[in-house]
Formats: structure tokens, C-alpha cells, sequence
């Protein structure tokens, strides 16, 4: 059978003669294969790959009871069939395959990647975190690829080392010897001893099941066995005996996005592998909100605890962590000089501007973009100037003083002039909403609402941003709510939020939330507002918005406060009194103020005889 299916892929086959290996050794060995450094040397006919440099994976046949030829050879036609069914910029494609069984010859052809595995590239150069959340990003797309499949693919064993950066300096997911094809049914009803149908691997034989942890313990020591370099990226429950899945992937993940910001393998300060397995199996963990780089990234650390979750069926899936992964400021890690670094830096200073606005940082988001904007305006990059002036200008809301307010106004109306001489409609109807809002701050509401439906009809006939559209309708809600126009108000908002779910952007449906509950307020609905500010509170906590935090605080504590609940309602304004005074949030501590004099008026009139 498997010399029919190796057969099927003679267009693959490569001969010995065409692999010159360079140098003595090999670059890395795993548990069952080494890899080796080679040039592909091809004939005239067979492609215009000669002279490439590839990666040549050696399995090691060794003789043993569970081990025969025939067993050997399976594993080998498995994972190379797997491989060759797979094609994604995010995984690594197989070029060819070198056979000869009789001579112990069994070799996958691999490009090679002069930049290493993560964890190399990592070590190579000082990257910023959004460099860092773009390797995240490519490994997440990687995964939701295979994990999308029908039937499913599990990887099995996703690592640092097993995820390389290649000369675009994206990531790949290299290493399918434990990968698993899951039956469908099995996928559906994920019991522990039925999960997997071993149909690719190169690890193990066929029928033999996956590599397993186990954990025995006695009196006086505690024994673990199993693939040991795989240990700490190692789910719970597969040391407690069960096999792999999908679920095993997203722990992994977790620990990729680990290693990315910090540098670090997971449990890097342990150096034995029964502490490392105690801590998985205890659930102790990394504190993910102490760390300096990862607490600049709440919404990824929000992500990484997701991962971790104890329980498989509670962590989230693989289309759902690159949903939240594609809303966190990221670019691709610049490494060459010239012109076109000037270009991805540009890039790289407004994805971090993007990350400190998110948070509240505004003197370091302002600084970031203003950076940027030079070396766009020196490049000639005439987009790219005109959509940081809108990102100055936006990181100039929530500062409404004349000031500001004229500043902004004169930055939209400069990338308004410039995206109408370079024909981008887009563009211009994303300006064209920044300026709406500080419209609404001057109280020219009539004016706002102008410029909020052309930006709306832009991105309706479109139709190529989805995220502009909700964005636009949040602001026109918001227009409305100010009028008192609730109705129109709430269907903006309402539409706005099932644009922001669809797409999986926590900050829109935050905010959404938040409107809505004031507009629930404002109809004395308090059941449904005390809903909706209760959801965008725990939303705005999970990615580290802090003036969402306060807003939201603000909205429940004017609620409880007419419920004449006024304990509740002075312990969150209590709450959030040192957040609105770090941000010098000048409305929430002047209405914060005002509430809590309220509260403790009425307090002390509730308990007066």
C-alpha cells in the first residue's frame, strides 16, 4: 500500500545525486529524524530550483521489536502525504522526498531558512512588540488552517522550535511528524480514548497511538516519560493520559505568544522535568499581567489565559484566537536597510501608536505617529502621511479644549485634501469620521451628522471595509444619543455591535455596549443597561482599556445610585477615582465627583430618623 501511495507521488521523488549536503554535520536532531543543511542540485529538465539551499529531515531507522521495515516506511509515506495535501503561506511546503529503504534512506525536502526558528530569530536582532505579535499572528493563521480542514488537523506538536522565520520573516509551522487527521464524528463528540486516527505521523507507527506523558508517583519520587523536549509546551490533560487534539494546540499556542514577547521558554527558570510537569498538572502558571512587555498587551494576555484554560472545552478555537489576534497592533519584523526599511518602519511607528492609543497612552501614541509621519512625509508616501494626520487627530479625542479640538480639525482637513487629490475613497471616509466626532464635541451636530452619513454611503458602496462601516455607525449613534434621539440612537448602535461581533473586535463591541447602556439608562430600562455596562465592563478589563474601565464603572454607579443601592454605587466610583486621575480624565473625575456627593447625601439621608 504504501509503495502505491509513494507511487502517486513520483513527481516528488528526488534522486540522491541531486542532494549535495553542506558541510559535516547536522544542524538539529530530534527524537526520530536529524536535519541537515544541502544544496538541491536539479537536472535541466526538473525545475528551476537547482542551485536552492533546502533542509534535508534524515529519519533514523532503527531496528527494534515495534519497529520493522515495513512500519518505518508507513510512517515516512504518512507524513509526506499529509505534507503534501497541505498549502498555506503559513506552513512550510515540501518540495520533494529522497527513498530508499533497503539503504535506511527516508529524507523530506524542505526549502531552507537561513533566519532559523523562532526562538533563533528571536535571539537575532531587538524587536518590537508588534514585530513580536505578527510571528503570533502568522503561527495563528498557520494553526486555524489546519484546524479548518476536512477532516480537522491536529499538529501536535507546536513549539517555538518547531515554527520557522523565512526570508519575508513570516513565521511557519515546520514539524508534522506528530501531526493527526481527525475523524469528523470524533471531532464532534471529542472523547479521550477515540480523538485521533493516526493517518499522519512520522513519530510513531501506525496503530501504535500518539506519544504519551505519564506521570507515576510513589513514596519516595515522582517518574515522567514520554518526549521530554516537548514537555513544557505540554497540555494537563495529556499528562493525565489523554491524547492530543486541537485543544492541545491552542495550550501550545498560548506558550508561542509566551515566547514571542518574553524571550523565554515556558517555565524557563525550572530546570527538571517532574517540576515542570507539577506545575502544569497544579495549574500554576506565569503571572501574564506582571510581566513589562506582556502588560503592554492586555488583549493578548487576555488571549494567553484563554489558552491556558484547565478545562480543553473552555479554550477558544483556533478562528477565534486569530479573530483577536488580527485586532492587536502588529507588523512585520524589519530587518534590511535602504528605502524600503524607511517604508516598514512607517509601518512598525503606527502599529505602535495603535498600541499605546488603544491603552490611553496618548503622549506616547501622538510621539510614535508623529515619528512616522516624518519619514513618510521625506519617502513621498502620500497614503501613509495622510492616514497618520488621522491618527493624530484621533488620538486627540477625549480632549475637547479649543486647543485640541482646532488641531484636530486641521490635521482631517489636511489627509481629507490629500486622499481626494490621490482618489482614496476609503481613506477619506475614515477622515471624514474622525472629523465628525469633533463636530459633535462643538456641538454642530447637524454638521456631524453630515459628515458621518457620506462617510456611511462611502463604505456601503464599497463594501471592502466592514470595520469603517460599524465605526460609522457607532459615531452616528452617538450623535443621535447626545440629541436624545434614542431610538435612532439604539438601532445605530445595535448595528454597529453585530458588525464588531462578526468581525471579532472586543474594543468596538465594548464600546457598543457602553452606548447602549446609557441609552437603556436614559428610557429607565435598568435591567437591560445594567446588562450591557456589565458585559463592556468585564471586556474593557480583559484588554486593558482603561477609560473604557471608567466609563463603564461611571454608567453602573449612576444606576445603582437611583436604585438606592449607594454602597455599590460609591465603591465603583471609589474604584476607578485613581484610573480617571493617572489618565487625567478630566469629565470622569469632574462627574465622579459630582456622583459621589450625590451618593453620600442620600446615603446619609436614607439612614437619618
Amino acid at each position: 500500500m504504501e509503495r502505491d501511495l509513494l507511487a502517486t507521488l513520483s513527481r516528488m521523488r528526488i534522486s540522491t545525486t541531486e542532494i549535495e549536503f553542506i558541510g559535516n554535520g547536522y544542524q538539529a536532531a530530534g527524537t526520530y529524524a536529524n536535519v541537515a543543511v544541502a544544496t538541491l542540485v536539479r537536472v535541466a529538465d526538473k525545475g528551476n530550483d537547482s542551485g536552492k539551499r533546502v533542509a534535508v529531515k534524515m529519519f533514523r531507522f532503527i531496528m527494534r521489536e515495534d519497529m520493522t521495515e515495513e512500519k518505518f516506511l508507513r510512517i515516512f509515506v504518512n507524513e509526506l502525504r499529509l505534507l503534501d495535501k497541505l498549502s498555506h503561506p503559513n506552513i512550510a511546503k515540501i518540495i520533494g522526498f529522497v527513498e530508499d529503504v533497503e539503504k535506511s534512506i527516508a529524507w523530506l525536502i524542505f526549502p531552507w531558512e537561513d533566519n532559523g526558528n523562532l526562538r533563533e530569530f528571536l535571539r537575532s536582532g531587538t524587536w518590537e512588540i508588534p514585530e513580536r505579535v505578527s510571528l503570533i499572528l502568522d503561527v495563528a493563521s498557520g494553526l486555524e488552517y489546519l484546524h479548518s480542514r476536512q477532516p480537522p488537523v491536529c499538529h501536535g506538536d507546536l513549539k517555538s522550535l518547531n515554527i520557522l522565520v523565512n526570508s519575508s520573516n513570516r513565521a511557519v509551522i515546520t514539524d508534522f511528524g506528530s501531526a493527526r487527521i481527525l475523524r469528523q464524528t470524533q471531532e464532534l463528540n471529542p472523547d479521550a480514548g477515540t480523538r485521533l486516527e493516526a493517518l499522519a505521523s512520522s513519530a510513531f507507527p501506525k496503530n501504535s497511538g500518539p506519544p504519551q506523558f505519564t506521570v507515576t508517583a510513589s513514596e519516595t519520587a515522582l517518574t515522567l516519560t514520554g518526549p521530554a523536549c516537548s514537555l513544557r509546551w505540554a497540555p494537563p490533560e495529556v499528562l493525565n493520559g489523554e491524547a492530543l487534539d486541537l485543544a492541545g494546540d491552542i495550550w501550545a499556542l498560548g506558550w508561542i505568544a509566551w515566547e514571542a514577547l518574553t524571550d523565554d521558554y515556558p517555565f524557563g527558570e525550572l530546570k527538571l522535568d517532574f517540576e515542570v510537569t507539577m506545575r502544569i498538572i497544579e495549574g500554576r502558571l506565569p503571572s501574564i499581567y506582571g510581566h513589562d512587555q506582556l502588560s503592554q498587551v492586555r488583549s493578548l494576555c487576555s488571549l494567553m489565559q484563554s489558552c491556558w484554560k484547565p478545562e480543553p472545552k473552555e479554550r477558544p478555537s483556533a478562528t477565534e484566537c486569530l479573530k483577536t489576534l488580527r485586532w492587536i497592533p502588529n507588523a512585520i519584523p524589519t530587518t534590511n536597510g535602504g528605502e524600503e526599511s524607511k517604508l516598514q518602519s512607517v509601518v512598525l511607528l503606527r502599529q505602535i501608536g495603535d498600541m499605546h492609543r488603544v491603552q490611553n497612552r496618548h503622549e506616547e501614541a501622538s510621539k510614535m505617529y508623529e515619528e512616522g509621519l516624518s519619514i513618510a512625509r521625506s519617502t513621498g508616501d502620500q497614503t501613509m502621511v495622510a492616514n497618520l494626520l488621522v491618527e493624530l487627530a484621533r488620538n486627540q479625542r477625549g480632549r475637547f479644549d479649543s486647543v485640541n479640538v482646532a488641531k484636530a480639525e486641521a490635521l482631517v482637513t489636511e489627509a481629507l485634501t490629500i486622499f481626494k487629490r490621490i482618489g482614496d475613497d476609503l481613506g477619506r471616509a475614515s477622515a471624514l469620521r474622525i472629523l465628525g466626532h469633533f463636530q459633535v464635541a462643538q456641538l454642530k451636530y447637524a454638521e456631524a451628522e453630515a459628515s458621518f452619513t457620506e462617510a456611511l454611503a462611502i463604505y456601503r458602496r464599497t463594501g471592502n471595509d466592514t470595520l469603517g462601516q460599524a465605526s460609522t455607525l457607532f459615531a452616528l449613534g452617538n450623535a443621535q444619543r447626545v440629541q436624545s434621539t434614542n431610538l435612532e440612537a439604539e438601532s445605530s448602535f445595535m448595528q454597529a455591535l453585530a458588525i464588531y461581533e462578526r468581525l471579532g473586535n472586543q474594543l468596538g463591541r465594548a464600546n457598543a455596549l457602553q452606548m447602549l447602556g446609557d441609552v437603556r439608562q436614559a428610557r429607565s430600562e435598568d435591567v437591560e443597561a445594567e446588562t450591557v455596562y456589565s458585559q463592556a465592563l468585564t471586556i474593557y478589563e480583559s484588554i486593558g482599556n482603561d477609560r473604557g474601565r471608567v466609563n463603564s464603572a461611571i454608567g453602573l454607579s449612576q444606576l445603582r445610585f437611583r436604585q438606592a443601592r449607594y454602597g455599590e454605587a460609591k465603591a465603583l466610583i471609589n474604584g476607578t477615582a485613581g484610573i480617571s486621575e493617572r489618565l487625567n480624565y478630566t469629565w470622569a473625575i469632574k462627574i465622579s465627583k459630582m456622583l459621589l456627593e450625590r451618593i453620600l447625601e442620600a446615603g446619609r439621608r436614607s439612614v437619618e430618623p
